[in-house]
């Protein structure tokens, strides 16, 4: 984003990482967690006045892998939601769609596909991947253990490419907003 904190771009009036905020307060009754690097005062006034547990990190030089591993240390349930805050799309009804799909199913891992059938988020681990995930390390976040564990995951298709759409430059985002995609719903 050139130096753009995308996350506290306005959509309809309100910060990505605040609507994101929204949508997942929206989607369960359990806790939600942020991470949040240290040195982003800005971001943490975005959601202070929300029913959400901010965790900082020691800093976003440590890559992804620290962010999910940092937050996830914070939590002692057997089973999380994640998702990243730059995925505009995701709508509280997607994250509820996989929920309902790990109420019937086992598997260790319950992750939203787009239309595509291409893996995105919000990706619901359990157990043996959790554990996993609360020792990761570098930048590519999760994707080496979520892939290690591809044969034991479940997809849920969601519509359009809700799933896996993000915007990386301020052009991207000045033409998703001009086309009115984003009069979304929490």
């Amino acid at each position: 984003m050139r130096g753009t904190d995308k996350l506290l771009k306005e959509i309809n009036g309100v910060s990505l990482l605040r609507n994101r905020a929204l949508v997942c307060l929206k989607a369960t009754n359990g806790k939600v967690f942020i991470t949040i690097p240290p040195n982003h005062p800005e971001r943490v006034a975005q959601v202070s006045d929300l029913p959400v547990s901010v965790v900082l990190t020691k800093g976003s030089r440590l890559g992804l892998s620290h962010s999910i591993k940092t937050g996830l240390l914070k939590i002692s349930n057997t089973e999380v939601m994640l998702l990243l805050a730059d995925l505009v799309m995701l709508s509280t009804k997607d994250l509820l769609n996989v929920f309902k799909a790990s109420k019937t199913n086992d598997t260790d891992i319950i992750r939203g596909i787009n239309e595509n059938g291409v893996a995105g988020h919000p990706v619901l681990v359990r157990n043996t991947v959790l554990r996993k995930l609360k020792n990761l390390t570098g930048e590519e976040g999760a994707n080496s253990i979520l892939k290690e564990h591809i044969q034991n995951t479940t997809f849920v298709k969601l519509p359009n490419n809700n799933a896996t759409f993000d915007l990386d430059t301020p052009e991207e985002w000045d033409a998703w907003q001009k086309n009115k995609l984003t009069k979304q719903k929490f």
